[in-house]
C-alpha cells in the first residue's frame, strides 16, 4: 500500500519502522512539518470550495429560494 503513496516522508518513516529502526527527533520534526503542511493546504482548499458554496447559499436566501430555518422538509 505504501508503495503507491505519493508522499515520501510517509514512505520513509514506514520503511525505517518496518526496518525496526526507530525514528529520531530529527525524523519526527520532518514527518510532523510534512503533515502540518499538507494539512495546510488541504484547509486552504476547503475554505476555497466551500466559500463559493457560501456565497451561492447566501444569495439563495436573499432571493427568498431557500426554505425558512426549522421548516420541515416534509411539509412540502
Amino acid at each position: 500500500m505504501l508503495d503507491a503513496c505519493d508522499r515520501p516522508c510517509l514512505r520513509a518513516f514506514a520503511e525505517a519502522l518496518k526496518q525496526g529502526i526507530p525514528p529520531g527527533e530529527e525524523a519526527l520534526d520532518r514527518f510532523q512539518a510534512a503533515l502540518d503542511e499538507e494539512k495546510r493546504l488541504l484547509q486552504r482548499e476547503s475554505r476555497v470550495y466551500w466559500r463559493r458554496i457560501i456565497e451561492q447559499l447566501k444569495e439563495l436566501r436573499r432571493q427568498g429560494k431557500l426554505l425558512p430555518e426549522g421548516r420541515p422538509v416534509r411539509e412540502l
